[in-house]
């Protein structure tokens, strides 16, 4: 009770999501405990109908690494968690056992913490074969928790705060012939997969000590289909399902063989002699019959070109089995029926008629995705669909119920920002070759460092795009500060705006008179106007045209934004680097929402654009606005040169890349350029009077070099453009890099309000 107590409501809900329990989601932390203790009290705990789990045993191995010891474990009483916490170094069975690890010396290089976990992880795969050689008649679920403590430094206040932190391994089911050792590793692999996204994403938490590692077991039944059952009345109804009326245990193999031989409405479901000549023509070997359902994949192995998925019925159809190869020509659909202990497949013959009811009251024939179950109204848009669909694990859409979505309020952040920033650097790589300084302690390897060289801002403005600019910058000399030159420039932007765009009056003509006469709805929230939110005129205060009318408070809240968003792609993981220290030169709070130490979201910087006195204060009061950083990697997270492919393809208009280039200039930057990153290591070579050969294309970050096309485009751009030097390539390809990521991101806002918008 006391370890339950220690672990967080994250911690318990993650505990109780991997028991498989069910309502825990919105429970608090007492509550919690007692739902769990509760579930490993019970004999028998059903997940479904048809798969039964019993608790046998937890065992825990590891404790402190440093300090192995000899415990002898007494006899664990009803299956239920120790009262108190588990001695370390122990497996809890309904014997007594004395464990006895190897003596563990103290590591003195640099991979201390990893070699901590290391141990732990050998020493518990030994533990593992161990418990193999008494579950090994045994069919089970295992779920492994390493347990490590956890500490973090606060340098303010000159404090270290401790915590126990878990780290669950996916549920893994392990049958007779299934090899423990890859399972252990899987899960392995997993766990220190968890721990590593815990420190990246922390704030600065180090593993101090491996407290422990356990696992959990349950008994396991798994799934198989016999001999023939009766159709559920609700599900025979539908006329959608052929129900082999077999004898033996065998109805896999005949649904598999009706599928791939299928007959007209009468005795589809006999199994007839001419249906076991056909079924001697699919290969058989190796496969014991009543078929699991993990064992489908086998099946699929030895008759190439068939795939099959397997569902359940529980008043809704469910999805039990999806087929890990692509979906094929030659498809099957089977239906995994329950009646008490037996168990029974039957052939889908058509998924429409069977789900149709499930999925909307339209009457009209439905094309459903095998992996999703969402459908759709054509085949061309279901086939546009599971294109993206087979990328992704299979997942289900279910629809919220009425009244329990959250609505969207903030009308008045329809209206576009009158000016956004779009920007990009780029850097000179140059190659360390450092040594660690520390051996005692963790550290980071540095291989690279990043020089900005040059950079690109695009100022986009809304509601007049005369007023839109573009600026490319690069460095006159290797010992420019390029990342300060960047800030003081946007900085300078940013005053210019607030001054060069005063508040405008309303321009009221006839025509706005009648449409603001007529108006029986709010522009902005389109919602009817009421006695207690009455008709108002609403113009922009950039230009002073008349928008429309709209309610009292749509129109207080739609202001003057006081904010100017700087959108670079992958900002929190590269361009953020290179300049944010530089933002705190200037006077100015900054502020930013934190992903961890090294990370940000999004972070602003406030900018004084103006003062003026104010009589009642008698004093000088600053008017400021912000910067506002935003990724927008964080809306799109593909690479750009994935979205502009994208955009291309659905439109092939680039406006914003098109104001400046036209015909076949344009052409050539329909697609994201080459470069050669990790060639380019010098200010000199800014000089170089043609581009590298193909083999100094080669990046270590992609793990590859430039292709034979790219090669061809690089050239054919250095020569349409009458390129004279490398500087020339770099200053088109961080301009074409900025334009087009407007481009993507303006098309992305659009589409966004669009499908928002009411109606």
């Amino acid at each position: 009770m006391s370890e339950m107590n220690s672990q967080t409501v994250l911690q318990l809900k993650a505990l109780a999501k991997n028991l498989g329990l069910r309502g825990y989601s919105r429970l608090r932390k007492a509550e919690l405990i007692e739902m769990i203790e509760e579930s490993t009290n019970d004999d028998v705990r059903r997940t479904s109908k048809d798969d039964v789990q019993r608790p046998i045993d937890l065992i825990s191995f590891g404790g402190e690494v440093l300090k192995p010891m000899n415990v002898v474990v007494e006899e664990r009483v009803g299956g239920a968690l120790l009262d108190e916490p588990i001695p370390e170094n122990e497996v809890v069975n309904k014997q007594k056992i004395i464990l006895k690890p190897t003596k563990y010396t103290k590591p003195t290089k640099a991979t201390k913490k990893t070699k901590k976990i290391d141990k732990t992880v050998e020493w518990g795969k030994q533990k593992v074969e161990d418990w193999g050689k008494w579950l090994k008649e045994k069919n089970i679920k295992v779920l492994f928790v390493l347990r490590c403590n956890m500490s973090k430094t606060n340098p303010a206040e000159d404090e270290v705060k401790l915590d126990l932190a878990y780290f669950l391994s996916p549920v893994e089911a392990i049958f007779q012939e299934t090899d423990r050792e890859d399972v252990y590793q899987t899960c392995v692999e997993k766990m220190i997969e968890s721990l590593e996204t815990f420190i990246r994403n922390g704030s600065n938490w180090v593993v101090d000590s491996v407290a422990g590692l356990d696992l959990h077991t349950v008994e396991y039944n798994p799934l198989k289909g016999s001999s023939y059952i009766k159709l559920p009345p609700d599900i025979a109804k539908k006329n959608a399902i052929v129900n082999m009326k077999n004898e033996d245990d065998q109805c896999f193999k005949w649904c598999v063989t009706r599928a791939l031989n299928p007959v007209g409405k009468n005795h589809a479901d006999r199994v007839t002699k001419i249906l076991k000549e056909h079924a001697k023509k699919l290969v058989w070997t190796g496969i014991e019959f009543p078929m699991e359902v993990k064992d489908i994949h086998r099946f699929e192995k030895m008759n190439p070109g068939i795939t099959v998925n397997v569902y359940m019925y529980d008043y809704e159809l469910k999805t039990l089995r999806v087929s890990k190869f692509k979906i094929s020509n030659t498809h099957i659909d089977l239906l995994f029926i329950t009646e008490g202990e037996k168990t029974h497949y039957c052939l889908i013959k058509s998924m429409s008629r069977l789900i149709s009811s499930q999925l909307s009251k339209a009457k009209n024939k439905k094309y459903i995705c095998r992996r999703c179950l969402n459908y759709f109204g054509t085949q061309k848009l279901l086939d546009i669909h599971s294109e993206l669909c087979e990328k992704h694990e299979a997942v289900r859409e279910k629809v919220p119920q009425p009244e329990t979505s959250i609505i969207f309020k903030n009308y008045y952040k329809k209206v576009d920002v009158p000016f956004v920033i779009y920007a990009d650097f780029e850097s000179i790589i140059k190659p360390l070759h450092s040594s660690q300084p520390y051996p005692e302690k963790c550290y980071t390897e540095k291989k690279q460092l990043h020089i900005p060289v040059s950079f690109c801002y695009y100022i986009k403005c809304s509601f007049d795009d005369t007023h839109s600019k573009k600026v490319v910058y690069t460095a006159k000399s290797e010992d420019e500060d390029l990342a300060q030159i960047f800030v003081n420039m946007l900085e300078k932007e940013v005053k210019a705006i607030h001054k060069d765009y005063p508040p405008k009056k309303m321009i009221f003509t006839n025509n706005d008179v009648e449409i603001f006469k007529n108006a029986t709805c709010c522009w902005l929230c389109e919602k009817e106007f009421t006695e207690k939110d009455k008709k108002v005129r609403d113009h922009c205060h950039y230009t002073g045209k008349f928008r429309g009318a709209a309610h009292n408070s749509c129109n207080l809240k739609n202001r003057r934004p006081r904010f100017t968003p700087v959108i670079f792609h992958n900002l929190a993981n590269y361009d953020a680097h290179l300049f944010i220290k530089n933002l705190g030169v200037t006077e100015g709070d900054i502020d930013c929402i934190p992903n961890n130490e090294e990370k940000y979201i999004s972070f602003t910087k406030k900018i004084v654009v103006d003062t003026f006195f104010d009589e009642k204060k008698n004093e000088n009061v600053d008017v400021k606005r912000e910067l506002r950083f935003i990724d927008s990697f964080k809306f799109m997270a593909s690479k750009l040169e994935d979205l502009v492919k994208n955009l291309v393809k659905k439109d092939n208009t680039l406006e914003n890349t098109g104001k400046y280039h036209t015909g076949e200039k344009l052409e050539l930057l329909k697609r994201k350029g080459e470069f050669p990153y990790e060639w380019f290591d010098s200010y000199h070579k800014l000089d170089e009077t043609e581009l590298p050969p193909s083999e100094k294309w080669f990046s270590s970050l992609s793990g590859h070099g430039i292709t034979e096309e790219g090669s061809c485009h690089s050239h054919k751009v250095w020569k349409t453009f009458e390129m004279k030097t490398f500087r020339d390539y770099l200053k088109l390809y961080n301009e074409s890099d900025v334009l087009l990521l407007a481009d993507v991101f303006e098309k992305f806002r659009k589409v966004c309000k669009k499908k928002t918008s009411k109606g």
